[in-house]
Order: C-alpha cells, then structure tokens, then sequence
C-alpha cells in the first residue's frame, strides 16, 4: 500500500514490477498471483500494466490475478 500523500508517483508500480522481477530470478517461479477487493481506488489497473490477468476467480471478496512470468 502506497500512503495517499505518495500516490501517483509511480512508488506503487516500481514495487510492483521489482516482485516480479525477484520471483522470476531468485525464486525460480513462472507466475506469481495477486488479488485485490474491487473499488473505485483498487489496485485492479496498477497490476494490469506489467500483464497481469483476471482468473475470474474470487475468494473472500477479493478478485484473484495471474502474471505468467
């Protein structure tokens, strides 16, 4: 989570692709999977710009998202 006062900065985004980018190297995955509850605020778009994709499934309220890496 990004504190309001820091948003749009790209801070959100950075951390983002820099988990990718460790799962991919250091841990040797080929997808890593996020989730998120849907609202106006959401991170629904910042995890789509690297690629991430909606599974269509939901678990708890929260809408689960696929990046293969």
């Amino acid at each position: 989570m990004v504190d309001a006062r820091y948003q749009g900065r790209e801070y959100g985004q950075r951390a983002v692709g820099l988990r990718c980018e460790y799962v991919r190297t250091r841990r040797g995955a080929n997808e890593l999977l996020a989730s998120h509850v849907l609202g106006v605020a959401g991170p629904g778009r910042l995890y789509q710009k690297p690629g991430f994709t909606y599974t269509g499934d939901e678990e708890d309220g929260e809408l689960d998202m696929r990046l293969g890496l």
